[in-house]
């Protein structure tokens, strides 16, 4: 009897646990019906329904491929211009595309809006604590170093030192030699190899001869690799536990840490050479050097892991988000046969010499693409469709209140979706979906200057892309140069314009494409 009895107290038991914990989980679905648990309402704000306690984490995971786009959705199915989303294991997320919203985060009140700690911590093995992930004062004193080598002569002299010298292998040693044999060339990978190559000449004063390679750079690769985990690792919190099951099932494959450590020891070689030059005697007066010879806020030269940190952040700002905006512009060159034409009539008649390479003056190149509108106006409207980096965010340090009434609490994340924003006809226009460089250029012929926030490729305010002038530099140099010595075709009719969710926007596949000269 007691045997039965002790069964029939803990099938009692089992009972009672198994009613509270269901009434329990009822109770909580129904304060939380759609919206991630413990997670309160926002009034003002429209959510993103999703499912009780956890939200629209499931929806998130669903659309992680296509992750741009799915915000743009949401906004539009919400018909608006900010909205809240709500996941479990995911900090609530405010995501705008106003553009008065982004000014006001971005420039007026700025000082209020930090860098995400999520974001840091995703970034950490890759730059370190380094200058793009830094708030407050080392920021500053970081940027006003780095500043120094943005300059108009500092980006004058790249150009005869670096893009015109790299864009004559590209053109001569590469280019002619796919146009003479009819095989395909990955525009983009190209377009990868060039950027790497320049920007670390321009900062670092290393040239790395990749350009003629055929195949993927193993640097390259590890850049590119790392910039998909980072990614991965700031949007799937199930990362961490993928990498450590990768690590044990195929243990003899080239795992992540890997990549992350001959990145690192790239960098740190090249900072050796550097340091073993500058006690012999020889001088430089680049971004690397700048840094070397500048101490830190408390008086103390920089260390070589801080070194490198800065190195490996600007290499992967530089590489990556030019070469990703060529490909795009490339891309949509190819699909619009008019902006080719355009384009290709506005080069013929301020370089009218079909030789004009052989004997390319870089100060006068410098001084002619400034004047040529319709190039500038084809740059823009390519990276406002495909924004190198389609998403930033922040987090906010006090409650504040939007300019469109939004009510923001301390601790919010806080983002807005350039990609989403060029999509919106309440910001662009009812044809906002449409490739028209003519939406840049006025009635008087100048270009149109978009609003603070409108488009914000660059950032704006204090934490404006230092670099912005020189990669709008170089992006059209190349732009001007291939159009004018090649007409590009796709090797797959139906390429599409399917994109990388990664840190930057990337063409899925890359750009493969067939090469004919034009002359």
């Amino acid at each position: 009897m007691s045997t039965n009895g002790s069964k029939e107290n803990l099938v009692t038991a089992a009972a009672i646990v198994s009613g509270c914990f269901l009434g329990t989980a009822a109770l909580l679905a129904y304060k939380y019906p759609n919206r991630a648990i413990f997670e309160d309402i926002q009034k003002g704000i429209p959510q993103v329904k999703g499912y009780p306690l956890v939200g629209s984490f499931f929806q998130q995971l669903q659309g992680i491929k296509r992750y741009y786009d799915m915000q743009y959705e949401q906004l539009e199915n919400l018909d608006t211009m900010t909205m809240i989303t709500s996941a479990i294991f995911i900090s609530p997320t405010i995501t705008t595309v106003d553009p008065v919203n982004i000014n006001y985060v971005l420039k007026t009140n700025y000082t209020n809006y930090n860098k995400d700690t999520h974001l840091k911590n995703c970034t950490k093995k890759f730059c370190g604590d380094g200058l793009f992930v830094n708030d407050g004062a080392k920021w500053r004193y970081h940027r006003r170093t780095a500043s120094r080598v943005f300059g108009t002569k500092n980006i004058q002299n790249c150009f005869d030192r670096v893009f015109v010298k790299d864009l004559k292998v590209v053109t001569r040693r590469v280019l002619d030699q796919y146009a003479s044999t009819g095989a395909s060339i990955d525009i983009q990978e190209l377009m990868l190899k060039f950027t790497m190559n320049s920007f670390i000449q321009i900062g670092f004063g290393k040239d790395l001869r990749i350009l003629t390679e055929k195949d993927v750079v193993p640097l390259g690769e590890s850049f590119d690799l790392c910039m998909d985990h980072i990614a991965d690792l700031y949007m799937n919190p199930f990362t961490p536990i993928i990498d450590i099951v990768n690590t044990i099932f195929h243990p003899q494959a080239k795992h992540i840490q890997q990549h992350y450590n001959e990145l690192r020891t790239f960098a740190n070689n090249v900072i050796s050479e550097r340091q073993y030059d500058v006690r012999n005697g020889k001088t430089f007066n680049d971004l690397l050097s700048q840094f070397m010879n500048t101490t830190d806020e408390h008086g103390e030269s920089f260390s070589n892991e801080d070194l490198c940190n800065m190195m490996l952040g600007t290499i992967s700002a530089g590489r990556e988000t030019t070469a990703a905006s060529i490909a795009w512009t490339m891309y949509s060159i190819i699909k619009n046969p008019a902006v080719e034409a355009k384009l290709l009539a506005e080069i013929d008649y301020y370089f009218p010499d079909t030789n004009y390479e052989e004997d390319l003056d870089p100060t006068k190149l410098f001084d002619t693409i400034k004047n040529m509108k319709y190039a500038h106006a084809v740059l823009h409207e390519s990276l406002r469709l495909h924004p190198p980096i389609p998403i930033n965010q922040r987090v906010a340090v006090e409650d504040d209140v939007w300019p469109d009434g939004s009510v923001i609490r301390k601790g919010n994340v806080v983002s807005w979706n350039m990609y989403a924003q060029a999509r919106c006809s309440k910001v662009w226009g009812d044809n906002c979906h449409e490739f028209d460089p003519e939406r840049w250029i006025l009635e008087d012929g100048s270009l149109y200057k978009e609003a603070k926030g409108q488009a914000p490729v660059f950032n704006v305010g204090p934490r404006t892309c230092l670099g912005d002038r020189l990669a709008i530099v170089e992006g059209l140099v190349v732009l001007i140069t291939l159009v004018r010595r090649y007409k590009f075709s796709f090797s797959n009719p139906e390429q599409k314009d399917d994109y990388n969710v990664r840190v930057v926007e990337t063409i899925k596949g890359g750009l493969p494409v067939h090469v004919q000269k034009r002359y």
